[in-house]
């Protein structure tokens, strides 16, 4: 969820938004309770995955409504996911002895290795963490390195 959506969503300015994230202006418990419950809507699909691991991760994606693509090939490598949004290539490694190499990429590109990692990773999408990255890219005072 953009900035400019949870603003519209809360009766609230992009502006107010962007300093209350950074810290700059103080929300009461009403607005925090606002917030909370202004989670993002799911998607209407359904998994497409069938690797259990895989599975549970396209779950997470659907439930907190982040545009993806499943099994889609990227500069001619096969990438579990493609996150629409962010433009970020996502593979998944079950195992960290059974590691894919990869060639360079014109897109950036997170690499899951290891159940634990992935359990992060889908623990991250299901606090806002995507959609934080999401409102960060958007962000004029986001640190592009």
């Amino acid at each position: 969820m953009t900035q400019a959506e949870l603003a519209q969503r809360l009766g609230l300015s992009r502006v107010m938004i962007g300093l209350m994230e950074r810290g700059l202006r103080e929300t009461s418990a009403r607005t925090r309770a606002a917030v909370l419950s202004a989670q993002p809507r799911p998607l209407e699909r359904t998994t497409s995955t069938f690797a259990p691991l895989t599975r549970k991760l396209e779950t997470a994606f659907i439930t907190n409504g982040i545009a993806y693509e499943a099994d889609c090939m990227i500069d001619g490598q096969l990438a579990d996911f493609h996150l629409v949004d962010l433009g970020i290539a996502l593979f998944v490694e079950t195992s960290r002895w059974e590691t894919r190499s990869r060639a360079p990429m014109n897109i950036d590109m997170i690499s899951i290795v290891g159940k634990s990692a992935l359990n992060a990773f889908i623990t991250l999408i299901q606090h806002g963490g995507v959609h934080a990255c999401l409102s960060a890219s958007q962000d004029p005072y986001a640190v592009d390195t």
